[in-house]
């Protein structure tokens, strides 16, 4: 089995307001701040980031998100991914010009980050049906989750998990694709929290 490296970038902390996510009600438990995690996985040099986490400057998402946020969490950011690629801090010697994907696990503002501190040479993958759902997006779509800076300039590649090279490829009951085609790295179709 191949395998390459992945590190872990700690981005933002998100409140979890128990009343929204846990019934039924737990006695003393106020919430917690929950960390949002974003993954880079190199195989030499190609490297992807596997989800943004929340964009540093929130209020800056489509309206309907910044509305959602202030009725229902608090943010603590912390820097964008490509700022922590930038800066070194990471020690990894990989600069955000050098990520060549993006990889949405879902359209949620958690997770989809600011694609516009990337280069438009990175491409932007995203799930079955979430281009669909996202795009046109906000200020296109007055109601969109999503902006359509997000995809403007830059390939966005929806994948699907039934093509010739994927058919009944599994990961216990999920339908798998083999990102790399070495069997080192997947993609998991969990249908269910979102598109």
């Amino acid at each position: 089995m191949t395998t390459y490296p992945a590190s872990v970038l700690d981005n933002t902390l998100l409140f979890l307001n128990p009343e929204l996510f846990w019934q039924p009600k737990l006695q003393g438990f106020t919430g917690l701040h929950a960390p949002i995690y974003c993954f880079l996985i190199s195989k030499g040099n190609h490297h992807i980031i596997f989800d943004l986490g929340v964009r540093r400057d929130w209020q800056n998402l489509a309206p309907k998100i910044v509305s959602l946020i202030k009725a229902t969490t608090v943010i603590t950011p912390g820097s964008d991914v490509a700022s922590v690629l930038d800066s070194d801090c990471s020690g990894l010697n990989i600069r955000s010009t050098d990520i060549n994907a993006v990889i949405w696990s879902h359209n949620h503002f958690d997770h989809i980050g600011d694609m516009t501190t990337f280069p438009y040479s990175t491409e932007l993958i995203v799930g079955p049906g979430v281009y669909a759902a996202s795009w046109p997006g906000w200020p296109q779509n007055l109601d969109a989750g999503t902006l359509d800076s997000d995809a403007q300039g830059r390939v966005v590649r929806e994948i699907t998990f039934d093509n010739d090279n994927n058919i009944g490829l599994k990961i216990g009951r999920f339908d798998a694709l083999d990102f790399f085609g070495d069997g080192s790295f997947y993609l998991l179709d969990a249908p269910g929290h979102a598109v």
